[in-house]
C-alpha cells in the first residue's frame, strides 16, 4: 500500500524532443535510497502516505462502492422479494391446499368463510402477498435499526447487543403488524363493515408510504447486491 501511494515512486515526467527511444517508466531512484534520504526531501512520509490511502478508501473509493451496490443501510426491492420468495410460493401452498385438509368445505367453515371460493381467495391473498409484503420491509428495517445502533455506541459489543436487540424489536413489530392486518382482512371479508374496511384501507395505506419511504424515496441508479 505505501509503495502504491508514495508519489516518489510514480515514473518520472518525460518531455521528449524529435524522436527518442522508449524509456522505462521506474523511479529515477531505487526505494531503498528513497527512504534514506526522505527526511530531506518534501516527500510525504509513510504516515502521510497511509493517511493519503485511508482518504482514498473513505473518499473516492467509497462513493464508487456506494453508486454501485448502494449503501450499507439499503437492500434493493428486487433481492427483498427474491429472499422471501419460497415464504410467497409457501403461503401459496397453503391456501390452495386447504390448510393441508382434503375438505376444503371444512377448512372454510372454520375460518367462518361463507363459501370455499371466498375462502380460497381471501387465504390465497394473506398467506401468498400480505403476509410476505410485511416480511419484505423487515430488511431495510433491520439495516436501518442496525445502522442506527451502530453510530450510538463505540464499543463493537454494545453495537451488537443494540443491533440484535433492535433487530428483534423490528421483527416482532413487523409479526405484529401482520398479524393485525391478517385479522383486519379477514373481518372485512366475513363480517362486512364500513369501520373495519377504513381500518383495513389506512394499514394498507401505512404500508404502501413505507414502501415508498425505504424503497423509491431516494432510488439508486443500479445495485448489484445480492443476499446470501
Amino acid at each position: 500500500i505505501v509503495n502504491l501511494f508514495d508519489e516518489a515512486l510514480e515514473p518520472p515526467l518525460q518531455v521528449p524532443f524529435g524522436t527518442v527511444p522508449d524509456m522505462p517508466d521506474a523511479p529515477l531512484v531505487s526505494p531503498e535510497v528513497l527512504w534514506d534520504i526522505r527526511d530531506i526531501t518534501s516527500y510525504p512520509t509513510r504516515d502521510e502516505i497511509l493517511d493519503h490511502f485511508n482518504a482514498y478508501v473513505r473518499g473516492p473509493l467509497r462513493e464508487s462502492v456506494e453508486a454501485s451496490i448502494g449503501k450499507e443501510d439499503f437492500l434493493p426491492l428486487n433481492s427483498c422479494i427474491a429472499a422471501v420468495l419460497p415464504l410467497v410460493l409457501g403461503g401459496f401452498t397453503v391456501a390452495l391446499g386447504c390448510d393441508g385438509r382434503a375438505d376444503c368445505e371444512l377448512s372454510a367453515s372454520n375460518w367462518g368463510y361463507a363459501s370455499v371460493t371466498e375462502y380460497m381467495l381471501g387465504n390465497a391473498f394473506i398467506n401468498g402477498i400480505q403476509g410476505p409484503v410485511f416480511w419484505i420491509l423487515t430488511f431495510p428495517l433491520g439495516l436501518r435499526t442496525s445502522c442506527l445502533a451502530a453510530r450510538a455506541f463505540s464499543s463493537g459489543i454494545w453495537q451488537t447487543l443494540a443491533g440484535a436487540s433492535m433487530t428483534a424489536v423490528v421483527l416482532t413489530a413487523c409479526s405484529f403488524s401482520s398479524s393485525f392486518q391478517s385479522v383486519l382482512i379477514l373481518v372485512v371479508i366475513i363480517k362486512y363493515s364500513t369501520i373495519w374496511l377504513g381500518a383495513c384501507v389506512a394499514s394498507f395505506a401505512v404500508e404502501l408510504f413505507a414502501f415508498w419511504h425505504l424503497f423509491f424515496r431516494n432510488p439508486v441508479r443500479h445495485s448489484s447486491r445480492s443476499f446470501v
